[in-house]
Formats: structure tokens, sequence, C-alpha cells
């Protein structure tokens, strides 16, 4: 693997990438998003073929072809077009922030001003690989409880408005005062049998409201504050926010990105406001002479041993390595906590499931019990 130029490694004014249609930091949402699985096989073709010698237009054009995402294609043709007409290719990658993120384009940047945009890109790839497994293997334990949620819920609907409303027929004619938790069942039933039709589109409303509320910088900040407090599943969060910012910062600094400069594309490419602002307060601790290591400590994200490890990295002139090390340590600690969460989980979400459709089956059957106690 080729050597990265000394000069590389200092901290480098340069003009900044941006795009005239990027309204904010990081990737936005969009109606044609691009799968990362995509732009993960877009960088790992283009960057075998930079390696074999190819020219970057013919390596772009054949690239572009190997994809099967029609938008991804487009976006790929309209960097080509970008390139032939003279303009570098992180300029030309800069004009898609919604696909490409600050980290991608910078690392692209210094790859091409070094000469070595191939083995960047290979490393991107790598990044982005191990970024990927990390999401996969968290959306994989997280998919359980969110089935057995859909289940419970449309089972629930179920009951509430066809098993219910035979049930409150039967016991209309009822003399002696039904159960409470039998009368609050059927009031349940009646009210989502009586404005299902409202209730449907109301929730839609619902849901398109809390997106937009979301995006008001102060509710983004106490959902954040939430998640990252939330007992257990906080943890596991922050934990995955930690090992994807090592990554992300290691990955910078050892392809020669100033560690100021890293520390700016780190915090542009984490949309957890909570943890955008603990970032911001590091370089500007880091900008006025501390150490990496305590603007650590200082933001109360990062645990005593971490800031540790950091220390030595700094003191040896090997912080990225140890970086990398924190996050391949990390990943393999939340790989272990992701086996014993969805063993936990799965037991418990089938005793949750089967608690509420057991109340509500044993509530309607009460006055049934009642009436044989008065029989007997």
């Amino acid at each position: 693997m080729a050597q990265i130029p000394k000069t590389l490694k200092k901290n480098r004014k340069r003009k900044p990438l941006h795009s005239k249609r990027s309204g904010r930091e990081g990737k936005q949402f969009s109606l044609f998003s691009i799968p990362e699985k995509s732009i993960y096989e877009f960088t790992r073709y283009l960057s075998v073929m930079i390696r074999a010698r190819i020219p970057l237009l013919e390596a772009l054009e054949v690239s572009g072809d190997q994809t099967d995402h029609h938008r991804m294609r487009q976006i790929v043709k309209e960097i080509t077009r970008e390139v032939k007409n003279g303009k570098s290719f992180a300029s030309a990658l800069a004009k898609h922030p919604q696909t490409f993120d600050p980290l991608y384009i910078h690392l692209v940047e210094t790859g091409e001003e070094a000469g070595i945009l191939g083995e960047i890109l290979g490393r991107l790839a790598e990044y982005m690989e191990k970024r990927g497994s990390l999401k996969k293997k968290i959306q994989k334990a997280l998919a359980y409880p969110v089935f057995i949620i859909g289940v419970t819920i449309l089972v629930l609907v179920f009951l509430l408005t066809v098993i219910v409303p035979t049930f409150a027929e039967m016991y209309a004619d009822y003399d002696a005062q039904l159960p409470a938790a039998t009368s609050y069942i059927i009031w349940a039933s009646n009210f989502i049998t009586g404005h299902l039709i409202w209730l449907i589109p109301g929730f839609i409303v619902s849901i398109f409201i809390c997106k937009k509320l979301l995006q008001r910088p102060s509710i983004a900040a106490l959902k954040d504050s939430f998640i990252l407090n939330i007992p257990v599943m906080g943890a596991f969060y922050r934990k995955s926010i930690i090992t994807r910012f090592c990554q992300t910062l290691g990955t910078l600094l050892k392809n020669g990105i100033g560690l100021l400069h890293a520390l700016e594309i780190s915090r542009k490419s984490t949309r957890n406001t909570q943890v955008k602002a603990s970032i911001k307060r590091m370089s500007m601790a880091v900008r006025q002479g501390s150490s990496l290591a305590k603007s650590m400590i200082k933001t109360g994200l990062f645990p005593p041993v971490i800031a540790q490890m950091i220390t030595v990295g700094e003191e040896t002139a090997e912080l990225s390595s140890m970086l990398l090390h924190i996050a391949e340590t990390h990943q393999q600690e939340l790989d272990a906590d992701l086996d014993i969460l969805t063993s936990v989980l799965e037991p418990a979400m089938i005793v949750v499931i089967g608690l509420v459709i057991g109340v509500v089956i044993v509530a309607m059957y009460l006055p049934v019990f009642e009436m044989m106690n008065v029989i007997q």
C-alpha cells in the first residue's frame, strides 16, 4: 500500500466543497434516496478499476453501467459529465450531498491530491462495508420486536372490531353490572369501530406532523437526548454512536485529513444533534490547545476508558490506529450485545403479546365466570 505524503497529514486550508442544493448538513431525506448497498458497490467497482490503472472517466462509465439502481445510474452519469467538463471527481460528488456524505467527498479529495484515489476508494469501501454490517445487525435485532409489536396491534384490532362486538351483543341483555375490565374493553371496541374511518387518516396525519416537528432543532435535540438516555437501549445506542465516530475519525486521520478538519467532517456525518454538539465542543477545545482525550472527557459522551486509550494514541503518534482499534473492539462488543439482546427480547415479546391478548380474552369472559358462580 502506498504511503500518504507527510504534507497531507497537516491541517490544510482547502476550498470547501459545497453544493448549492445542500441546505443542511449530512444526507437529507429524499424520495429518491440511494440504497447504501448501491453506493458501496459503485465505490468497490471504481476502486478495483482505478487500481488496475483504468482511466477515471472510463472507470466511472463502467461502474455506472454495473449498478442496478436507476437513480444511482443517473447520478454516476451526471458525475461523469462533470469530470469530462474539467471538474475534479470530489467536486462532482459534492453536487450530490444526498448520496455522498462529507466523509466520502473529503476522502476522495485527499485521494485525488495524493494520487492514490484507488487506494482511498478501497478504504472507503471497507469502511462502508463495516458500517453496513453493523447497521444490518442492529436492524436484524430490532426487526423481531417490531414484527411482534405489529402482530400484536393487528390481533388487538381484530379482537376489538370482530370478537368483542359479538360478546357485547351477548351481554346487551345482561341484568347485572358488567365488570370494570369488560366495560372498558367494550367501550374501546365501540370507540374503534365507530371512529375507524377517522382513526386511519388521523394516524397517517399524526405521523406526518411528527416528522415535521422533528425537523425543528429544539424538538430534534429533545428527541436525540431522550434516545441517548433510554435505559438499556440508550447505552446500546450510545455505544453504536461511539463506534461509528471512532471509525469515521480514525479513517479520516489515517488517510491524511488533519484533526480539526476530521472532527468537522465527523460532526457533519452524524445525525444526532446531541452528538453534533459534543463534537463541536471537542473541536473548539482542540483548537484552543486541549488534547483530544481531554476534550472527549468534558463532553460526557465518551467513557473514561476510551479517553485513556486516546491519550495513549496521542502520546505514541498512533491516534488513527487507536481510534480504529477502539471502533473494532466496540463493534465486537456490540455484536455480543446484539446476540444477548435478541435472545432476551424474543421470549419477552412473546410474553408481552400473550399478556395483552390474554387480558382482552379474560376480560370478555369475566361475566360468564360470574354467571357460573351464581348458578353454582
